[in-house]
């Protein structure tokens, strides 16, 4: 078997380039695509601490909207199992991180599970001493 022409690896890698752009550009898509569908949903996702992984916690996150640029942003919230609360803004949301490690839930467990965090937070409010 003879050796290719440098005309045929040249030829070669053309192809491989275009197939690989074509690719890319494909993926690029799809994940808009999973962003796009996301926007407006609730998701929960499931945490452990790293030394103790029987304690867990439940991790919602709501998708609000996707930028100019493809940026999925949201906020979560969670009251993890060292009794701390967190609430936070998500400015670059990774719809693979949603498919892959969330459970789409419906607005209402997300808004039931939100109010539960803030009668935890108000019942800080109400050990205040008044002066």
């Amino acid at each position: 078997m003879s050796e290719p022409t440098a005309d045929a690896v040249a030829h070669a890698r053309d192809d491989y380039r275009r197939a690989l752009e074509v690719l890319m550009a494909d993926h690029k898509a799809s994940e808009l695509r999973a962003k796009r569908a996301a926007v407006g949903h609730c998701f929960k996702a499931i945490e452990r601490l790293a030394d103790d992984s029987t304690r867990m916690w439940p991790v919602y996150l709501a998708a609000t909207a996707l930028d100019d640029d493809g940026r999925l942003s949201g906020w979560h919230f969670q009251h993890t199992a060292n009794d701390e609360v967190q609430i936070r803004e998500e400015p670059d949301l990774q719809a693979g991180f949603l498919m892959e490690r969330c459970t789409e839930v419906e607005r209402a467990e997300f808004v039931a599970a939100f109010n539960e965090v803030l009668t935890y937070i108000a019942r800080y409010a109400s050990r205040i001493p008044f002066p």
